[in-house]
């Protein structure tokens, strides 16, 4: 009987611990899919579609990196009072995938703190859109690679 308890036992760590860990929800060909670089072709804020200006909104994008981090090219229009300027605050950060939500995580830049923002993500092709929610707030993005 304690030959048979001792190999039950011996039976039940070796399954335990030969197990691979498949709940992780990361797809391996997402991961390869999302690295490159990307740039913003529409977006939508709760159902209105916002005008990107060319030159300068329309430039901005991501650049996915396959050491999992990634630089924001986000481009803003500064006004100057009889004219405009686009500035670029290119913001570094790290990113993870799970399922289908992808987490950015932003370095402590120009002043502010480190945060985290979760998108829900898909990728068909050459298209990556990203769509953002915070209460009744959504924001539907979508990228081209370049």
């Amino acid at each position: 009987m304690k030959k048979l308890n001792l190999f039950l036992s011996l039976l039940l760590t070796i399954i335990l611990f030969s197990c691979s860990n498949d709940d992780d929800g990361v797809n391996e060909n997402q991961i390869s899919e999302l690295v490159g670089t990307w740039k913003i072709t529409e977006k939508i804020e709760n159902g209105a579609t916002i005008s990107l200006i060319p030159g300068c909104e329309a430039e901005s994008g991501y650049i996915f990196q396959s050491d999992n981090r990634y630089i924001e090219n986000d481009f803003g229009t500064v006004n100057l009072g009889n004219s405009t300027r686009c500035d670029d605050d290119g913001i570094p950060g790290s990113w993870s995938i799970s399922e289908n939500t992808l987490r950015l995580n932003y370095d402590a830049f120009d002043g502010e703190p480190a945060f985290s923002l979760n998108f829900e993500f898909e990728i068909s092709g050459e298209t990556l859109i990203l769509i953002y929610t915070e209460g009744n707030f959504t924001e539907r993005s979508t990228y081209t690679r370049i």
